[in-house]
């Protein structure tokens, strides 16, 4: 396994400070939420995605994944277009920055069932897993919002071939699903860990809170995952968490050990 970390963690950070954070701190790669005090989206300049593939390249620190917002359960088709065209957009920035897998969301039901929903998600899925693969470029659906359990997010994942699992430790822990059961449910889809750790709904300092973090590194290295974990500290979301530049080097002390 190798160790990352999410720039959602430094959102005022530009592109060098985190790279560089990368080889003090003894990360192995980065996943790109933000840089330059901005979340990463298609309209983001194209400087920024040229610094990032300079910056990673020159230091020898891997790109794990760009992440997007694209959300890709949606109550009404004609919404589809949109975010396939978000993706796609998304898909290209991660061929030219060397990210190999771009990682989207489901979304929310709502007040619809559930099973109304699966079909037109699964055709988008489809379409942008199709358009990811011609760039080289991996699609991971995380385990989020009402599709965090692995039963729920395995309904999209059955139909869709190729399709990938970014695997939030957090979010399958909130949806009280054990993490072997995770695992073993969703295998070899998943190609990337986020690790985060809470006590209740409040985010701890990794090793501190009620996730069992030593237990999935366990469960990971008998699986015989040799992907990205990545520290997801949601600075962004939650000003007052400490600063990365605390956070960030004791969470790879702490990971190296429960997860190395």
């Amino acid at each position: 396994m190798r160790l990352a970390f999410s720039t959602l963690g430094c959102p005022s950070w530009t592109v060098e400070q985190a790279v560089d954070a990368a080889t003090r701190y003894g990360y192995a790669g980065i996943e790109w939420r933000c840089a330059d005090a901005g979340l990463l989206g298609p309209g983001t300049d194209a400087d920024v995605y040229r610094r990032i593939a300079r910056a990673s390249r020159g230091a020898g620190v891997a790109v794990a994944c760009l992440d997007t917002s694209c959300a890709f359960v949606q109550q009404g088709t004609e919404r589809h277009g949109a975010v396939l065209e978000e993706c796609a957009a998304m898909i290209r920035h991660a061929e030219h920055i060397g990210a190999p897998a771009v990682r989207v969301f489901a979304g929310r039901v709502g007040d619809a069932r559930r099973e109304n929903l699966v079909g037109p998600a699964v055709e988008a899925l489809k379409r942008a897993v199709d358009d990811a693969a011609t760039a080289g470029v991996d699609v991971l659906i995380e385990t989020h919002d009402d599709w965090a359990r692995s039963d729920h997010i395995g309904l999209l994942l059955d139909g869709v071939d190729g399709l990938g699992v970014c695997w939030d430790v957090v979010h399958t822990h909130r949806a009280r699903e054990v993490p072997i059961r995770t695992l073993e449910s969703l295998g070899d889809r998943v190609r990337l860990v986020h690790v985060k750790d809470t006590a209740g709904e409040q985010l701890v300092a990794c090793g501190e809170g009620d996730v069992p973090l030593s237990g999935i590194g366990e469960l990971l290295r008998n699986a015989g995952y040799d992907g990205f974990v990545s520290f997801e500290w949601e600075k962004l979301w939650h000003p007052s968490l400490a600063e990365p530049e605390d956070a960030l080097p004791a969470a790879a002390r702490t990971l190296r050990e429960l997860f190395g």
